[in-house]
């Protein structure tokens, strides 16, 4: 057989992937809605509008960890699993983080600086956070137990996987989910201004590297994704810009 001619269960790998993509869209900006809807007259020193961010996972999670039943996987499948190895986990880890760290700042300064990029995010939802340790520490909770889980289950774990499987285990197929993947993750920034879609895309597609290379181990993505937005409202606290110049 013509290994060019998609067979039907390449086609059938195909249908069922658009379906889990179509549900995933379905979920998240169900969740997205609710939480907008909610908080959009609440600035960042309101704790309500911390409080609303979580019901976007608590919504969207469930639908995800059907759909993975459905197709006989887990989150533990997908990468959420203890490391065989801790020392290589804590070295991924590292060596993640400082890449994280120094790619942030040359995107910033080789990338939204020279383009003069805008942002909206200081406008409204971390308006008020400068030297406010009260706002500044939920947004701390919000960022360790709100955002990184969640975002990398439904990102690098969902969609990456989602992505990447009409290709098998081909190097192509996981690059092109990488990129894909991290292009997805700056446009669902959207609503933070261009500054921000640029920002998160090109770290996503970042940290969907990062996962292939730590041994597809979901918690490192995690970890990192968590401790960098961290680092993000501790600048917020001390300068009122997560990205200073």
């Amino acid at each position: 057989m013509n290994p060019h001619i998609p067979t039907w269960k390449s086609r059938w790998v195909i249908v069922q992937v658009v379906g889990d993509l179509v549900l995933w869209l379905a979920a998240a900006f169900l969740g997205m809605a609710i939480v907008f809807a909610i908080s959009r007259t609440r600035l960042g020193t309101d704790p309500r509008m911390w409080l609303a961010q979580f019901l976007q996972p608590l919504i969207t999670l469930p639908i995800l960890t059907g759909v993975l039943r459905w197709h006989g996987e887990t989150w533990r499948s997908l990468g959420l699993r203890k490391p065989n190895d801790w020392k290589r986990f804590l070295r991924h880890v590292t060596i993640g983080m400082f890449t994280m760290l120094s790619v942030a700042y040359l995107i910033r300064h080789l990338v939204i600086a020279p383009l003069h990029l805008s942002s909206s995010l200081r406008s409204h939802y971390l308006v008020g956070l400068q030297h406010n340790v009260s706002a500044v520490a939920r947004l701390i909770i919000f960022a360790l137990f709100g955002v990184g889980l969640n975002e990398e289950l439904q990102f690098r774990g969902f969609l990456q996987s989602r992505l990447a499987r009409p290709f098998g285990d081909r190097t192509a197929g996981r690059y092109f989910s990488v990129v894909v993947t991290g292009v997805v993750f700056g446009l669902a920034h959207v609503a933070w201004g261009p500054e921000n879609i640029v920002y998160a895309g090109l770290l996503g597609i970042l940290l969907g590297g990062i996962y292939l290379w730590a041994d597809r181990n979901l918690w490192v993505p995690v970890i990192l994704h968590s401790l960098f937005d961290v680092f993000r409202a501790i600048q917020f606290f001390l300068y009122g810009n997560d990205l200073p110049t």
